[in-house]
């Protein structure tokens, strides 16, 4: 990080002093730093933002990498997100776009393995890649998914307005059909 963002990160860490009410000496300050330095200062914004909403107390380092999403990603979202890729048109053939995705289907032994696994087979083993994919993602620069970008990532969808419904003559049997009308 810059002097810019050292400075911005210094503000942040003083908002969380003043919110949980624990001072913040230059060596608490300092310790920060090096355990946060890596993290984007958006994700850090993000992580003091979610903490003084969640927290209870004021938040060690490794809380903030979590609220930030730079601590190893949840083995079931990891998993969500392989499923959601194979179950796409041909996804359970062709490697994903996403690096972050790419690098754990590449870890995983390839698309076709991971797409024949059973969920809990690939969590269990998601489990114990996990770790070393967050540090290559941290070494080649690749982001991590969370909860949050994934969220931010969905586009919404218009909603479709909803056909009226009415009910029709009854038929020879006694029956009435709905009818939906879609001219309304």
């Amino acid at each position: 990080m810059d002097t810019e963002a050292r400075r911005e990160f210094g503000e942040l860490l003083a908002i969380l002093g003043e919110t949980f009410n624990e001072p913040v000496s230059a060596a608490r300050a300092a310790a920060y730093w090096m355990a946060l330095e890596d993290v984007p200062m958006s994700a850090l914004r993000e992580a003091v933002f979610r903490a003084i909403r969640q927290c209870k107390f004021f938040p060690r380092p490794a809380e903030l990498l979590e609220l930030a999403g730079a601590g190893v990603p949840d083995a079931g979202l990891v998993n969500a997100l392989i499923s959601e890729h194979v179950g796409t048109v041909g996804g359970d053939r062709r490697m994903p776009r996403d690096p972050f995705l790419r690098l754990v289907v590449t870890r995983l032994g390839g698309i076709l393995r991971a797409s024949d696994m059973s969920a809990p087979e690939r969590i269990r083993l998601l489990d114990k890649l996990l770790p070393g994919v967050t540090a290559a993602c941290a070494v080649r620069g690749i982001p991590m998914p969370t909860e949050a970008r994934i969220a931010g990532d969905a586009v919404p969808r218009a909603a479709l307005p909803e056909p009226a419904i009415r009910e029709g003559e009854p038929d020879e049997d006694g029956l009435i059909p709905i009818v939906l009308d879609e001219g309304a």
